[in-house]
């Protein structure tokens, strides 16, 4: 981490847990706005991400998927607009 992160401890730790499980591990992290979800996850990989997308607040299913879109296209040039969830996912894992 190239910044100390004060009072995230108990986060800190489970992040830690999850990444030397040895499995693959799905982490859903929620809580009120501006409160400090993305810059501890940016902080604790750094530079480690393939594929990372932050949601929107309150958007319909159809602008989320266009910030899918948005977020592939810049980390793999496919400008390609998913119908649904699972075929966002599905062309994700190519």
């Amino acid at each position: 981490m190239k910044n100390i992160i004060i009072g995230r401890t108990l986060e800190l730790n489970r992040l830690k847990k999850y990444v030397s499980s040895g499995r693959s591990e799905f982490v859903a992290i929620y809580g009120r706005r501006r409160v400090g979800k993305t810059y501890l996850v940016k902080e604790f990989f750094e530079d480690k991400f393939t594929f990372r997308l932050t949601g929107r607040e309150n958007a319909s299913t159809k602008e989320q998927l266009y910030n899918f879109s948005y977020a592939m296209s810049d980390y793999f040039g496919d400008d390609s607009v998913p119908s649904s969830w699972m075929e966002a996912f599905r062309a994700l894992s190519k």
